[in-house]
């Protein structure tokens, strides 16, 4: 029995693992289109501040997303991360289904 509960508490970080990988570049595209000026410019200047590239990179089971503090805010105020959460759960269907 324990085994059995081991055995799925690996898959479900297994699981989680897979659903971080497939969404951190799905994330990184959404917000770096979302960012990119009319122009064709993606901002990574920073003000005062190193240059900071649009990144969505994983650590183990978690994505860590990665701009310019004003890059982030505008995100913030759009309800990207919302966004991100869609996509993170259209991964996790994805990987149960199959896919």
């Amino acid at each position: 029995m324990f085994d059995e509960i081991r055995k799925a508490i690996a898959d479900v970080k297994a699981s989680a693992d897979l659903i971080a990988v497939g969404a951190a570049p799905i994330i990184e595209r959404r917000l770096t289109r979302a960012a990119t000026t009319r122009r064709g410019n993606v901002p990574s200047y920073s003000p005062g501040g190193p240059d900071v590239p649009i990144t969505a990179t994983v650590q183990g089971d978690e994505i860590r997303v990665r701009s310019v503090d004003w890059v982030m805010r505008a995100a913030i105020a759009r309800n990207q991360p919302d966004e991100w959460l869609a996509d993170v759960q259209m991964v996790a269907e994805r990987i149960g289904e199959g896919k």
